[in-house]
Parts: structure tokens; sequence; C-alpha cells
């Protein structure tokens, strides 16, 4: 094993751990982190993640950065869901290496997601507004659903994020697509007929927030754009994991409207240069 401090002794080193800790003190270092995981404990935990329990999710979070490889080749997997599970916790962290995740599934079960950035790059943005591009059939009425994709509700919400003008018109054009081709049902259709209003909101509940341990629960439940207003107040808020860094945050906020009636959603939350923290992910947990 690689010693943090390769000019240092480890008997030295351990005696200084030691000297820090009666004194009080320690660095805030994640040394989990800085040992890059085992390829199999990292499937383990991608395994081990369900929509029932997300400390694995957290664990995978946290130590993120260490496990970019690992997860890259679990993107290899046999397992569908376990590609799955390692694509998404690639795009939480905010890995370069999710596209290339992407890349190495087979075309049959490749993402429909297109944004895989914190923010939509140009390539994305072009790749939307090609899956997005007016159709013949669409004059008619009578497209099919091949002719129809059905807007992935993850890159909806990074285009109301985004909030540029690019972007906007991209959410009126996923808008009309869906009323041409009688989709206005779906999850994502029914999110881009809202859309333009919601980015509105957005823009200025999602940006710049200053969070404590006073004020965090309350700050992300108004800033839950994305969660009716009568369920707002009500919403549960669950930090998963900080990143080793403290820049990025994991989280879920969830809410119920009934016995069987209830949605949760990740948020990662990303610091700025002021040190403040703005939304950069938006995707769906579950929903019943």
């Amino acid at each position: 094993m690689q010693s943090l401090r390769p000019r240092v002794s480890r008997k030295l080193f351990l005696m200084g751990i030691a000297l820090m800790l009666l004194l009080g003190w320690m660095p805030n270092v994640n040394y989990a982190e800085a040992q890059a995981p085992a390829e199999g404990d990292t499937i383990k935990l991608l395994t081990a993640w369900d929509g029932d329990a997300d400390g694995a999710l957290g664990a995978l979070f946290a130590t993120g950065k260490g496990r970019a490889a690992a997860l890259v080749e679990a993107c290899r997997n046999p397992d569908e869901e376990v590609r799955a599970k390692a694509f998404v916790v690639l795009y939480f962290i905010g890995s370069p290496e999710t596209p290339k995740c992407a890349a190495l599934w087979n075309s049959k079960d490749q993402p429909v997601q297109m944004v895989m950035s914190d923010e939509p790059t140009s390539t994305e943005l072009d790749d939307i507004e090609r899956s997005f591009r007016r159709k013949p059939c669409e004059r008619e009425g009578n497209c099919s659903d091949e002719e129809c994709p059905i807007p992935d509700e993850t890159d909806i919400y990074a285009l109301i994020l985004n909030g540029s003008a690019r972007a906007v018109s991209l959410l009126k054009r996923a808008a009309a697509m869906t009323r041409a081709c009688h989709q206005q049902e779906t999850i994502g259709a029914e999110l881009a007929e809202h859309a333009e209003s919601l980015a509105r909101e957005a823009r200025s509940a999602t940006h710049d927030l200053v969070l404590d341990g006073t004020n965090f629960e309350s700050t992300l439940r108004q800033s839950a754009f994305f969660v009716a207003p009568e369920y707002r107040n009500n919403t549960d808020v669950k930090v998963l994991a900080r990143s080793e860094s403290d820049t990025r945050i994991l989280a879920e906020i969830s809410y119920r409207c009934g016995m069987l009636c209830g949605g949760g959603y990740y948020i990662v939350l990303k610091k700025n240069a002021k040190g403040s923290w703005d939304y950069v992910i938006i995707t769906r947990a579950w929903i019943s």
C-alpha cells in the first residue's frame, strides 16, 4: 500500500497521527478515498444498492473519485443492473468518464439519457436537438413510438437547471413534440409541458444556496421546485453523502401524497466559486 506521505516512515507517520489525536485535531482527509478501492468491493456496493437502502450509494458517492476506474470497469459487467448503477454513480460524482461508461454498453441497452455532465455541453445539446427535431408524421398526428422518443426526465431537469435561451427553446420543442405524438400522460411529457415555468422558478431557487446545519433541510424544501407546492413543506430531506473534497453533496428529497402516492428524487449540489451551492443534477429515485 502506497504511503500518503512517501518520505516519512510508516512508524513516524502513525506516531504523528497519534499525537494529533491527543491534541484534538485531525485533518479532513478521507483515507478510504486516498487508496483506490478494489474492483470487487465496488461491485459489491453496486449490487447492495437498492431502492430501499441508500447506504451503499452514499459510500460509492463519498469515495467515487478513487473508484472511477473500477466504476468504468463495472460498465462492462454482464449484469445490466450493475452497468446501469455504475453509470449513475459516475454521473452523480461528475466524472468525465461518464460518456465512456455509456459507450461501453451495448446499443440495445445504452441509456436514453443524453446529458452526462453537470452543465449540458454543446454536443449534448446538439444530440437533444436532433432527438427532438420535427418529424413529418407530426402533421398527421400518427407518429409511432419509434418516431417520437419520450423525453428523458433527467435530461429535462438538466435543461431546466441550465435555463439558457437554447435550453428553454428545446424545452418548448419537447412539449410540442409530446403533444403531437399523444404522449401527454408520460412523466417526461408532463414535465416538458410545464418546463418553461419551472425553469423560471429554478433560476432563483436552485443557485447560490447558503447551506449550514441550521437551515439545510428548510432551504432544500424551499428550493424543491420539482415537488408540487402543496407537498413541498412536508418533504423528507436526507443527506446521503458528501464528496471527499466537500464540493459535492448527494441528497434525497421525497414526498408522500397518500397511501400509494409519492415520489423521491436524488439531487446533487455542487459548491460554486462563491462558496455557496448550486443544483447540478435532479433525477428520479422512485415513484409510487
